[in-house]
């Protein structure tokens, strides 16, 4: 059974911002075909054309139209979030203690808590 996939929607936003699977698949650094592909598996999923085809490229279906928002919202937000990430600025993690914790069993945690993130703050 065929699904929507991160990939997928991100092909369908890029065919219909640019208007043929050929521009999508230059504009990702993909193959027409695996943009062709693509397609062909969210319209499975969907269970409806997203595109017209025509000769001088595509136009979105009533179908492809309602799900446009949406996936143009999710792609957006995956990539907003890799970008959080990649910056390292999600958030703050605190720690509260008293005397005895931070003097012995603070410094293992902090040192298991730098090895687990790779990251310090």
């Amino acid at each position: 059974m065929a699904e929507l996939t991160t990939t997928g929607l991100r092909v369908l936003v890029a065919v219909a911002e640019r208007g043929s699977f050929t521009a999508a698949a230059n504009a990702l650094g993909y193959t027409q075909s695996a943009v062709s592909r693509q397609v062909a598996t969210l319209e499975a999923a969907a269970g409806r054309s997203l595109f017209e085809r025509h000769r001088a490229g595509v136009t979105l279906t009533a179908a492809g139209s309602r799900l446009l928002p949406r996936a143009a919202r999710i792609v957006a937000e995956l990539d907003a979030a890799v970008a959080d990430v990649a910056s390292g600025t999600i958030g703050r993690v605190r720690f509260g203690t008293f005397p005895m914790v931070a003097a012995g069993l603070l410094p293992p945690v902090l040192e298991r808590w730098r090895r687990c993130t790779r990251t310090w703050w």
